[in-house]
Formats: C-alpha cells, sequence, structure tokens
C-alpha cells in the first residue's frame, strides 16, 4: 500500500465504491479466466495434456492484476481485500 493512503476497513468503505471494486476484481477475474482458457483450448487442440500448470496460471493472474493495477489501486474496496490476502 502507498504511504499516502489509509488504512480501510470495509464497514468504513461508501456502499459506491464496495460496488466499483466488486466490479474491478469481477474484470480482473474474467480477464483472467478468458486467458487462460484459450490457452487450455490450445493445449486441447495440440492433443497433448500436460496437465495444470500452476506457474503459468499464476503469470497470467499477476498480467491481468498489472493490466487493471490503476484501478485496483484508486479503489479503497480493493486495497482492503487484497490486504486481507
Amino acid at each position: 500500500m502507498c504511504p499516502d493512503q489509509t488504512d480501510a476497513t470495509v464497514d468504513d468503505i461508501p456502499k459506491e465504491v464496495a460496488e466499483e471494486g466488486m466490479q474491478i476484481v469481477e474484470d480482473v477475474l474474467r480477464a483472467w479466466t478468458s486467458r487462460t482458457a484459450a490457452s487450455q483450448d490450445a493445449m486441447d487442440v495440440d492433443g497433448e495434456d500436460d496437465g495444470f500448470d500452476a506457474e503459468a496460471e499464476l503469470a497470467a493472474l499477476r498480467s491481468c492484476f498489472e493490466e487493471f493495477k490503476p484501478k485496483t489501486e484508486g479503489n479503497k474496496w480493493v486495497q482492503a481485500m487484497l490486504q486481507a490476502f
């Protein structure tokens, strides 16, 4: 968290900010699902099934969070949720 941001609990966050944050997280997860599903489909087409690739999944998730970084950093609800992890 940036030093200029204050710690916020979920109870301190206005409903509109929380709803916007939930939408941001949903968008990140949809993008991640889309990317990982596309790579899974490509693997199925090749006829090879090497199993679950945790590193590739994590890289895709990180990429999605990086893409949405301006939105996630600008929303106090998302920041509170990420701090909880």
